[in-house]
């Protein structure tokens, strides 16, 4: 999918934060801790996200969770980017990059690292909610990390990795959620902190309107580029009247030349059409039939029905995959 895709998917997914999605309206940990079920709504549109279970101490003001003992969690922005811009590094070298360096010039210390596999599930549980273009290859990754602050009170800071594969590109990217407490309170919050993000209450309601409101993005996407296509050959049958007209009127070249001019042209004609669609010709090796479709991808499947689909991933196969394969795929060559 398009960058802007991948990195609105990925806000969403910071703002719910991360967990399971839970069938009980009564939750609480496994010591037996009473927990509030407190909504969580975005700070500009009012809009109900999800709910997420506290302790009772605890609140939410804005986007943060507040509580005794100094306790205070707080969201970082998002970093993002494409495989091109820099290579893919995993959230311990993320770590040692990005994090290290600036804890030890403000004075703290990391004292270690611990996988969550409960957000990793989650995230894969969550993405599987959303509308997607196409058959993107995600990945997801959560790592933990202990700290002292400069002040010598505790944090953790949570780590959690999006890795996006398709036909549209590579990205990937993190955010980070940290909460902080006091030394003698912290064990005890950053375990509620963790058990809390990782049971949060999505509006399944507010998924919907973001499945529908991505779906008629993607067809007006798909509307404009038939817009750009009919007024490309609007154009270029435009030109190409001109050229005939101009290719008439000279009248003192003999048989044998324009023909042999005509034939050239028409050598380039195909191509100078497929250009201007922004279309290329695609042909079955074993029947020569051939059918245009939309250039920009290094593999193309047709079922025989005047349908295709566009792949990069040299690894892909329709046939394997169940959102597709209910029709059998064959690939064709470009022409």
């Amino acid at each position: 999918m398009k960058i802007i895709h991948f990195i609105l998917l990925s806000l969403l997914i910071l703002f719910i934060s991360c967990g399971q999605i839970l069938e009980s309206n009564s939750p609480s940990n496994k010591r037996g801790k009473t927990l509030v079920m407190t909504p969580m709504t975005n700070t500009q549109t009012g809009e109900l996200m999800g709910h997420i279970p506290l302790p009772k101490s605890w609140r939410l003001e804005g986007n943060s969770i507040v509580g005794p003992d100094r306790i205070r969690s707080t969201d970082y922005p998002y970093q993002h980017y494409s495989f091109q811009q820099r290579r893919l590094l995993s959230l311990e070298e993320v770590v040692r990059e990005d994090l290290a360096p600036s804890i030890r010039q403000a004075g703290g210390k990391i004292l270690g690292t611990f996988v969550i596999p409960e957000l990793e599930n989650y995230d894969r549980a969550y993405n599987s909610l959303l509308w997607k273009f196409g058959t993107p290859q995600n990945e997801f990754h959560a790592l933990g990390v202990d700290c002292v602050t400069p002040d010598g009170n505790r944090s953790l800071l949570v780590f959690r990795q999006t890795i996006s594969r398709s036909q549209f590109g590579s990205f990937w990217g993190y955010f980070v959620n940290s909460i902080e407490a006091n030394t003698s309170a912290y064990e005890e919050a950053k375990n509620d902190y963790i058990f809390a993000i990782c049971h949060v209450h999505p509006n399944m309601d507010q998924i919907q309107r973001y499945n529908q409101n991505e779906i008629a993005k993607s067809n007006a996407s798909w509307a404009a580029h038939r817009s750009r296509m009919a007024a490309n050959q609007a154009a270029f049958n435009s030109r190409n009247q001109a050229w005939m007209e101009s290719s008439n009127a000279i009248s003192d070249m003999s048989m044998r030349g324009w023909r042999s001019r005509n034939d050239m042209n028409d050598k380039g004609h195909a191509s100078t059409i497929n250009g201007i669609l922004e279309e290329e010709t695609i042909s079955n090796p074993s029947t020569g039939q051939s059918m245009q479709v939309e250039s920009g991808s290094n593999r193309y499947f047709t079922n025989g029905n005047n349908e295709y689909i566009r792949a990069d991933d040299y690894f892909y196969d329709p046939n394997a995959d169940n959102q597709v394969n209910q029709y059998e795929w064959k690939e064709w060559v470009d022409n």
